[in-house]
């Protein structure tokens, strides 16, 4: 569940580069699916998709230095969502792109409590 709602959200970050053209042929996106209320929606997947990766995290015996992370990987999300400019392709772009250092969060927090233990 976490990851897909992950998915979701830099999914359409990514497909606001293409929501002209989507619109012309008839794409059905979620980009123009949300349109102006993408970033409310894209909130809730975010806290979704956090919430999700915790409940994993918990049943798979995690300790804190993992969910100190989301809170960095959670951070990253909110920073993407609430800073992109949805009608500039570039920065759809760079902002879907900064989705390797969100994934970088709880993996570094997987090894952190793996070492620690």
């Amino acid at each position: 569940l976490g990851a897909a709602a992950w998915t979701v959200v830099y999914d359409t970050i990514y497909a606001h580069q293409d929501k002209l053209d989507d619109r012309r042929i008839g794409v059905r996106s979620t980009a123009l699916f949300f349109g102006a209320k993408t970033p409310e929606i894209l909130t809730s997947f975010a806290i979704a998709s956090m919430s999700g990766l915790a409940l994993a995290g918990y049943n798979a015996g995690l300790d804190w230095p993992y969910f100190a992370s989301l809170g960095g990987m959670g951070t990253h999300l909110m920073w993407q969502i609430h800073s992109t400019n949805f009608d500039e392709p570039q920065d759809c772009l760079r902002k879907f792109r900064s989705n390797i250092q969100a994934g970088c969060f709880p993996f570094v927090g997987i090894v952190a409590t793996n070492l620690l233990s």
